[in-house]
């Protein structure tokens, strides 16, 4: 009698998890390639068309639908480095679903301008937060936040304290 062949056996579908992990081992790390501003006011930039560039495909592929809702926004009008300014805070809401699971998470995003643009650069702030996060995306430049940015105010060194003078002894 001839051995029975192996049935095959289908893999198990990758679950939501699953699938965004899958996704996360294929992503290289990006490279700063915009330029805003020159000078010592210039700085290198990933653009968040760059970003949804790279999610966008892989994200459709795997049947993941990724999208947010403003949970939250405050807005201030002021005075600004630049003049008078709106400033905007928003909370974002992002849902994350492939249609049989979903899962949600938050970012922020603020921005500042002297036009009607606030909103929608608060709006980019969170995307590209969420973006980042979501698929672990990393970049190949320094870590930003080891930098001071030239708008932070010069740190200045503790002071060195002298000792007390002595007392004088009293006059006779």
């Amino acid at each position: 009698m001839a051995p029975k062949p192996k049935a095959k056996t289908e893999p198990t579908p990758l679950n939501l998890v699953g699938k965004l992990a899958k996704i996360m081992a294929g992503i290289e790390p990006m490279h700063k390639s915009e330029q805003a501003g020159s000078g010592n006011y210039g700085y290198k930039f990933i653009s968040v068309n760059a970003m949804i560039d790279i999610a966008r495909p892989v994200l459709a592929e795997a049947g993941i639908m990724f999208y947010g809702d403003v949970e939250g926004m405050e807005r201030f009008d002021g005075l600004g480095k630049n003049g008078n300014q709106t400033f905007i805070y928003l909370t974002v809401k992002w849902h994350v679903r492939d249609g049989d699971e979903e899962f949600t998470f938050s970012t922020i995003g603020e921005a500042a301008d002297t036009g009607d643009k606030a909103a929608n650069k608060a709006m980019t702030a969170a995307q590209k937060q969420a973006i980042s996060k979501l698929l672990m995306m990393s970049g190949t430049d320094d870590d930003p936040d080891r930098e001071v940015s030239p708008q932070d105010p010069p740190r200045q060194q503790p002071a060195q304290r002298s000792a007390p003078p002595a007392a004088k002894p009293p006059a006779p």
